[in-house]
């Protein structure tokens, strides 16, 4: 009698967190309007921001213990976080591949509602991206097409850019290596990588191309008739730097990705 009294006092008080937690949370969605209000956010403007996620998960790595895994708190803050900025400027995501584990992704990273739309290939996603400023496209950064993705992305104003790296937080459950591509301003946020579109002759190898940009290291390289295209990434935040260079342009930036073992 003893045992069935304490877990009735122990369900009560699980009963009481989760109402303080549903309270908590709808709070927070009345924050959220308030921030809408205080952007004024006009058509075709994204509410996205991926330097203020990788914020929030730089935070919640810091508070992180106990037995609870910490893959599903992340999942738990990034539905939050994809509906909370769903109701500021909705948004579709295109994916770059046909193969399931990026659908996963991208109901892990924007959660399981947000509209999602599916291509063969990185190109034709940033095809339809083009035009669509509200959206985001998950591209693998081992895109199987022969297009040179990447070219069609700058950091340079009317433009969509690479923004983001995921997984951001890298932990037991194994998500693909992608790239976040938007329309959306980059900031800093103290630990990022940079990256840079470069083209050569086809004999120069795609270590020699990167080495054009100081540190520059290759990531993704595909030559096209008579041009060598090299993907790039650097160390650091460089976005407001200027190359004179015509074969060399700034592409994008991302927080640079964190192992974890909470």
């Amino acid at each position: 009698m003893k045992t069935k009294e304490n877990l009735d006092t122990l369900r009560l008080e699980i009963d009481v967190i989760d109402s303080e937690m549903h309270d908590l949370l709808l709070k927070r969605a009345r924050v959220v309007s308030r921030i809408e209000s205080a952007k004024s956010l006009t058509n075709g403007v994204s509410a996205y921001r991926p330097a203020r996620e990788a914020h929030m998960m730089r935070l919640l790595i810091t508070r992180h213990h106990g037995p609870f895994p910490f893959a599903a708190a992340e999942h738990i803050w990034r539905e939050m976080i994809g509906n909370f900025t769903r109701m500021q400027s909705p948004y579709t995501i295109h994916i770059g591949s046909k193969a399931w584990e990026f659908r996963d992704l991208a109901h892990f990273y924007f959660g399981v509602m947000t509209p999602i739309e599916v291509y063969e290939d990185a190109a034709n996603a940033m095809k339809t991206l083009v035009n669509r400023t509200l959206d985001m496209a998950i591209i693998p950064l081992q895109d199987s097409g022969q297009d040179v993705w990447w070219q069609k992305c700058s950091v340079e104003e009317g433009y969509m850019r690479i923004v983001a790296r995921v997984p951001f937080l890298i932990a037991e459950k194994a998500l693909p290596n992608s790239f976040i591509v938007a329309h959306v301003s980059l900031e800093s946020t103290g630990d990022d990588k940079t990256l840079y579109a470069i083209t050569g002759m086809p004999e120069q190898g795609a270590n020699e191309l990167a080495a054009l940009v100081e540190g520059g290291k290759p990531i993704a390289a595909r030559i096209v008739g008579d041009v060598h295209h090299v993907l790039a990434v650097r160390s650091g935040y460089h976005v407001e730097e200027t190359i004179n260079a015509i074969n060399i342009k700034c592409i994008g930036a991302y927080a640079a990705p964190h192992h974890v073992t909470v």
